[in-house]
């Protein structure tokens, strides 16, 4: 900014002062936390932390679990009980409401809290926190397992933002959440609970739970590898 004075005569230049625009509504997120720096959470995302002891935090940290990559830490301190908030608020979604996307995230836990999934129809410390209906808290333990959370429940709701609040009875909890993704819902139900056994030199075998009416399966194998698409893989149908 500068000033114009009435004998035409100009101020300097004043700034710059970096500002930023509030977060429009999206469709999808795919989100890994790996591109922040230091502490701070990607750009959208934010925080609420609420009658909670100081030490709360949530942030983005080493996942010092699985020491591959970051993640979104939450972690409570000496708080306790259902007095207080310590929640990873995602950014603001434009079809929370619509039953036709769902929630996908990987997490894993130090001392096994648990996670309860909810909407906030703000990520201001005034927001209003409701548990997602029919979804319990889920048991996070220190193994990294995804989950798939569906919101058919919420359908025609309005809030606008998904809340992961850590939950526990006793302080000095931590939940790792990585790998989120609003997504679209897949017409063909995903299958789960994948049991490789019968392993041999040549052969394994494998078993899966049915989650619809599909009634054939793909199945790719190859060597491990965080790099390999399984498309790229032999498929056996």
């Amino acid at each position: 900014v500068r000033s114009h004075c009435p004998n035409g005569d100009k101020g300097v230049w004043i700034g710059n002062v970096a500002f930023t625009t509030l977060c429009e509504g999206n469709t999808i997120i795919t989100d890994n936390f790996d591109t922040t720096t230091a502490t701070s959470l990607p750009a959208c995302w934010s925080k609420l932390l609420r009658g909670a002891a100081t030490g709360a935090v949530v942030e983005t940290d080493a996942n010092s679990l699985t020491s591959l990559t970051k993640a979104a830490k939450l972690f409570n301190e000496d708080s306790s009980g259902n007095t207080y908030d310590v929640i990873l608020v995602s950014p603001p979604l434009s079809n929370l409401g619509a039953a036709t996307h769902r929630l996908r995230f990987s997490a894993n836990s130090k001392a096994d809290p648990q996670l309860q999934i909810g909407t906030l129809n703000s990520n201001l410390v005034t927001a209003t926190f409701t548990p997602l209906a029919l979804q319990d808290p889920i048991n996070i333990t220190s193994n990294q397992v995804e989950y798939i959370v569906d919101f058919d429940s919420y359908s025609g709701g309005t809030d606008a933002f998904i809340g992961f609040r850590l939950v526990s009875p006793s302080g000095y909890k931590t939940i790792y959440i990585d790998n989120v993704s609003w997504e679209l819902k897949p017409e063909c139900a995903d299958v789960k609970n994948v049991v490789v056994s019968g392993v041999s030199t040549t052969t394994a075998g494998f078993t899966w739970e049915v989650k619809g009416t599909e009634h054939l399966w793909d199945v790719a194998v190859g060597p491990l590898s965080s790099e390999t698409k399984p498309d790229d893989l032999p498929i056996v149908t």
